[in-house]
């Protein structure tokens, strides 16, 4: 029974601590349509509201390549709003067409994806017109994650935030 345990728990522990050492992270996260222009022209696209353009990085910083499954990842942004939690799942189609990529130790592999971050949440009211204290809210608590049939990886925030 002792054996069992002590077996488990080095499985538990092995996996913990490589999974520490592969990061997923935002390096870049542009915001734009945060804030909508007024105009006497008529525009014949709606109003959108907040849209994310991300960079994220995938890290390898263990001492062995390790292998990612793009093509069958979960990617999603979490983030809370007036003490809700909000899920948004995320397409990077150029990244998602690979069935696996292999990493080499200290190699860092990049993807892109975009979203409309309050699409489909009530958060979207399309007679806003300023979402800057709406964004204000959530930034701090937003987590990205990545996972697939091995790695399951989440991350705070952003390195650098652009907003246009």
């Amino acid at each position: 029974m002792i054996k069992i345990l002590i077996t488990c728990f080095v499985v538990v522990y092995s996996t913990y601590s490589v999974a520490q050492e592969v990061k997923v992270e935002i390096s870049n996260l542009t915001i734009s349509g945060h804030i909508e222009e007024t105009s006497n022209i008529v525009s014949i696209t709606e109003k959108q509201g907040p849209y994310f353009e991300i960079t994220g990085n995938i890290l390898n910083n263990t001492s062995e390549s390790i292998i990612i499954y793009p093509s069958k990842a979960s990617y999603y942004l979490t983030y809370n709003y007036d003490f809700k939690i909000f899920k948004k799942q995320l397409f990077p189609l150029a990244f998602m067409d690979h069935e696996r990529i292999e990493i080499l130790p200290g190699q860092t592999v990049k993807f892109e994806v975009d979203v409309l971050i309050f699409s489909g949440t009530p958060i979207y009211y399309t007679q806003k017109e300023n979402y800057t204290l709406d964004l204000i809210k959530i930034l701090p608590t937003m987590e990205m994650t990545f996972k697939d049939q091995d790695y399951f990886l989440t991350t705070k925030g952003a390195k650098q935030v652009v907003i246009k």
